[in-house]
C-alpha cells in the first residue's frame, strides 16, 4: 500500500509572487519606497503595483503587446505608480493581484487594466499615454502685460447671447398613455 492513496488528484495550495516586472532601479517593491532620483534604468522585481504590470503587458514581446519602449513616457508612468503606492489608511491605494486568462485585444486589455487604478489609455501616433485621474497640484495663473489694456485687466469671455442659459427637457409620463 501507499502512504497517500491516489484515488483523486491532490489539492495544492500555494502563494505565488507572480511575474517579475520591470520596475525603476530606485524602487523597493516591499516598502513601496522610491529613491530621490531615478536615472531611467530598470530592474526586475516582484510587485503588485498595477502600473508596472500594465507596462509589462504593453511592452513584453512574449506575453504582451511588444510595443517599443520609445512609445512610453517612463517618468509619467513613475508618477502614476507613485500615486498607486501611496498609503491610504495604512494600505496601498491600488494593488494588482490578478491572473490574466482572458483572450482579448491588447488595446482593450490595457484599457481595462488601467481603469483598475483610475487611469485612461490614449493611443497617439507616436506615443501611448496613460493619464490617471488624481488630485493635481496648484495651477498657476500668470498675469503679464498682454492681459492689461489701458490699465484694466482684459478678460476673454463668451458673449452673453452665445451662452447656454436654457435647457429644454421633455418627459413622457408612462401613466398618461
Amino acid at each position: 500500500g501507499s502512504l497517500f492513496p491516489m484515488t483523486q488528484p491532490p489539492e495544492v495550495a500555494a502563494i505565488w509572487e507572480g511575474r517579475l516586472c520591470r520596475v525603476p532601479t530606485n524602487y523597493d517593491p516591499v516598502t513601496r519606497a522610491y529613491g530621490e532620483f531615478w536615472d531611467g534604468t530598470w530592474k526586475r522585481a516582484h510587485t503588485d503595483n498595477p502600473v508596472w504590470h500594465w507596462l509589462e503587458l504593453a511592452t513584453d514581446s512574449v506575453v504582451g503587446g511588444g510595443i517599443a519602449d520609445s512609445y512610453f513616457n517612463k517618468f509619467s508612468l513613475l508618477d502614476c505608480a507613485k500615486f498607486c503606492d501611496q498609503l491610504v489608511n495604512g494600505r496601498p491605494r491600488y494593488t494588482l493581484n490578478k491572473q490574466f486568462t482572458d483572450d482579448q485585444p491588447l488595446a482593450e486589455l490595457l484599457s481595462d487594466l488601467a481603469k483598475t487604478f483610475r487611469a485612461n489609455v490614449f493611443f497617439g501616433g507616436d506615443q501611448v499615454l496613460l493619464v490617471q485621474d488624481k488630485p493635481q497640484g496648484f495651477v498657476n495663473h500668470y498675469v503679464n502685460n498682454a492681459m492689461v489694456l489701458n490699465g484694466q485687466f482684459v478678460e476673454d469671455t463668451v458673449e452673453t447671447q452665445a451662452r447656454f442659459n436654457e435647457i429644454v427637457v421633455q418627459w413622457d409620463n408612462p401613466a398618461q398613455r
